[in-house]
């Protein structure tokens, strides 16, 4: 059984860490409550662009001191961005705990934003979009995306656009990181071989600049319907079909994720199966249930032939239908172990651990044990699930985006 602390500092930062007195290790990262769901249209790609600058140099490091003294002790640093977090995060020794934070807070306390390494990451980034347009499966979801949430920073690529790039000061950056950077807005945790009380300590040290600020509401994103079609002369088409779903927080969240395997989750899976194996309409075939805080959308994937567009659409339409109406206990219970199987061999990785103790206090204000989720998978029924596929596969909700040298397809 996992034994997680938590400690709340006086100016609002949670700590959160889990024990683990059998390995050498220890992950650490702090998880900002924000990414690209939070811009604006002037800013979008502010909350990447700002991850990039991190490592760009602080009042007392180089970007160069940033990355060679955490490999001179054999760790590893690294961040990432999503539309709901961005997150600070390193590996390093046990015995070098107190240089990992003391790094952490000095990236994001005292950034330095220097101009010509500004101007250098921006023509990096600038190139990572560049790189984003000429892959065929990228061009489609982004595409998806602006389609679903037309109204919406959601709808938007994490990386921002070419003008909004080019566009992008260091002021914004400040302006954004003085918004969401903040004590109430973010979470410290640690996985491995850590003494909570120790580390509240390293971290009431190090983390002492933090300025609190007010949480800013984030707006719950309206769900659109429609169809997009780029034509690209490319040996394969590619489809993307969309539907409104569960966000990670709603009571059908495991059985949606039960029968979004189920579909399209493995070889086994029903679209695998009918799809490829039977068909040869595709190569590559999956489904999958992307859930936010307070939204979320399930979408199937498929890379045909554009003579075989159409068709594709039909089958895959049809396969959900026969699904909902014919589940089988052994398709439900291979799905159930899939489940608990992957949650616990994410148990293994202190990285995964620590991502995870993060991603529960933003959901739900505390840790959820794995005993506790592998009890809520167990107990859910058929009815749940066609419950939840009801929900996911309404077709009044169903967006489809598509990319190749078809014509449009027709919903």
């Amino acid at each position: 059984m996992e034994i997680y602390n938590e400690t709340k500092l006086s100016n609002g930062l949670t700590i959160t860490t889990e024990h683990m007195p059998h390995v050498e290790s220890i992950s650490m990262g702090v998880y900002v409550r924000t990414g690209s769901r939070t811009e604006n249209e002037e800013n979008s790609g502010v909350a990447h662009f700002l991850e990039h600058m991190a490592f760009k140099g602080t009042d007392k490091r180089t970007a160069e001191d940033i990355a060679a003294e955490i490999e001179d002790v054999g760790g590893a640093i690294n961040a990432y961005t999503s539309r709901e977090t961005t997150a600070y995060h390193l590996k390093l020794l046990k015995e070098d705990t107190e240089l990992g934070v003391d790094m952490l807070s000095d990236i994001l306390q005292n950034p330095t934003f220097l101009k010509e390494e500004f101007k250098r990451e921006q023509g990096v980034i600038l190139q990572e979009l560049a790189a984003s347009l000429d892959e065929p499966e990228e061009i489609v979801f982004d595409n998806l995306q602006k389609t679903i949430y037309p109204n919406s920073a959601m709808g938007w690529s994490i990386l921002g656009n070419k003008q909004s790039i080019t566009n992008m000061s260091v002021a914004k950056l400040k302006t954004f990181m003085e918004s969401y950077y903040h004590p109430q807005n973010m979470v410290i945790s640690a996985s491995g071989n850590v003494n909570h009380k120790d580390f509240v300590a390293l971290c009431e040290k190090y983390f002492n600049k933090l300025k609190v600020n007010n949480k800013k509401a984030i707006i719950t994103p309206e769900y659109h319907t429609g169809v997009i079609h780029t034509h690209k002369d490319l040996e394969q088409s590619h489809i993307v079909m969309c539907y409104n779903a569960m966000s990670s927080v709603d009571p059908h969240f495991y059985a949606a994720n039960i029968f979004t395997s189920i579909l399209g989750g493995g070889m086994a899976s029903r679209l695998f199966q009918e799809i490829r194996e039977k068909r040869g309409l595709a190569y590559s075939i999956y489904s999958y249930l992307a859930s936010y805080s307070d939204c979320g959308n399930f979408g199937i994937y498929a890379g045909t032939d554009a003579s075989q567009v159409e068709e594709t659409i039909q089958v895959v339409q049809e396969e959900i239908e026969r699904l909902k109406n014919d589940m089988t206990e052994h398709e439900i219970n291979r799905a159930k172990i899939g489940l608990i199987a992957g949650l616990k061999m994410s148990l293994e990785s202190t990285d995964s651990r620590m991502g995870r103790m993060a991603k529960n206090q933003f959901l739900y204000g505390r840790q959820m044990p794995v005993e506790e989720i592998v009890a809520d998978i167990e107990k859910i029924t058929v009815d749940d699930i066609k419950a939840a596929a009801d929900t996911m596969t309404d077709k009044s909700t169903l967006s489809i985006s598509t990319l190749g040298r078809h014509a449009a397809p027709q919903i």
